[in-house]
């Protein structure tokens, strides 16, 4: 079967597979828009781009053992698809490969994927559950974004950077809690996640700064930053807005200003209060609970002191 073979065959609704086809070729059933199964054969290595692009139809995908590769926008715009299986030996999951799947509401990453690029479940509006599997590094350039149903997402210890709009409007999201080891977090990566309550992440990250670079963009309840920080770099907190703030124990020097301006309450644990690189960081009205031993240490440090400092004992 060549490129092409049954683009637009409107009137085609199921089809099985050849047992020898090694490679489904390029748009093989573009906008088959009435196609509802396909059976794979044993034996099938590669599906090459665009090779089922706008079969709306489409109910399902059970991939082949055999299979290798999926070629980019392989499945996209395939709004009926509601089950997908992958095989066990997938290494990569292609840019665009199941964009706007809507009906996709489970997906389970085989552990051999090593990277999904970019747009890959982008607009996937039904998706509830998806892992993210420990061999991956990086979350691409809004790899989830529009998966508007997704609720939780647990990301692996092995991921070191988050890029742009990864999970840009993800409007389910509650939870999420970025590894200790993410190093670099892109602009918009949860922009518009705006029923986002509970965040933890890392202080020593990098992250966009200037106009509309802002990594979030909703309120969040409370902010943990993890446990083994030193130091807070420049724009990880001004990235945030409002709610409750948690600074660990290991805390040492905080490189941000204006810290009123994005939080109501500050807890901090350290008991040497950290150095803030600003001279006007807090303001009257924030309150800052820190350990009761540290409480006078607070009171005379310079930034710490113009916040309303109170014993941990007393925090609600």
């Amino acid at each position: 079967m060549g490129n092409h073979a049954f683009d637009q065959c409107l009137a085609l609704r199921e089809i099985v597979l050849p047992e020898k086809l090694e490679v489904l070729k390029y748009s093989t059933f573009r906008r088959c828009l009435s196609l509802e199964r396909v059976f794979f054969s044993e034996g099938l290595k590669t599906i090459e781009s665009n090779a089922f692009v706008s079969c709306t139809s489409l109910k399902e995908a059970i991939l082949p053992e055999s299979l290798q590769s999926i070629e980019s926008g392989a499945f996209d715009d395939c709004e009926g698809l509601n089950r997908l299986r992958f095989p066990s030996q997938i290494e990569i999951i292609t840019k665009q490969c199941f964009r706007n799947c809507k009906s996709l509401t489970e997906v389970k990453i085989p552990e051999t994927v090593r990277s999904m690029e970019s747009e890959a479940f982008t607009g996937c509006s039904g998706l509830k559950m998806i892992n993210i599997p420990n061999s991956l590094t990086s979350i691409s350039y809004s790899c989830f974004s529009g998966c508007s149903s997704l609720s939780e997402i647990e990301i692996p210890e092995s991921v070191t950077s988050i890029e742009e709009s990864a999970f840009r409007s993800c409007k389910s999201l509650v939870r999420v809690v970025v590894p200790f080891g993410v190093k670099k977090i892109g602009k918009s990566a949860f922009y518009s996640c705006s029923q986002l309550r509970y965040l933890t992440i890392p202080g020593n990250l990098v992250v966009p700064t200037g106009l509309y670079t802002n990594v979030f963009n909703s309120p969040i309840s409370h902010t943990t930053i993890w446990e083994g920080t030193a130091v807070i770099q420049q724009a990880v907190l001004s990235s945030l807005i409002g709610g409750t703030l948690v600074f660990p124990k290991t805390l040492q020097v905080i490189r941000e200003d204006n810290l009123h301006k994005y939080f109501d309450v500050i807890y901090c644990y350290a008991t040497t209060p950290p150095t803030v690189l600003s001279d006007n960081a807090l303001s009257p009205e924030c309150k800052v609970y820190v350990p009761d031993v540290s409480v006078n240490a607070y009171k005379a440090a310079n930034v710490w002191s113009q916040g309303q400092i109170l014993p941990l004992s007393e925090a609600k």
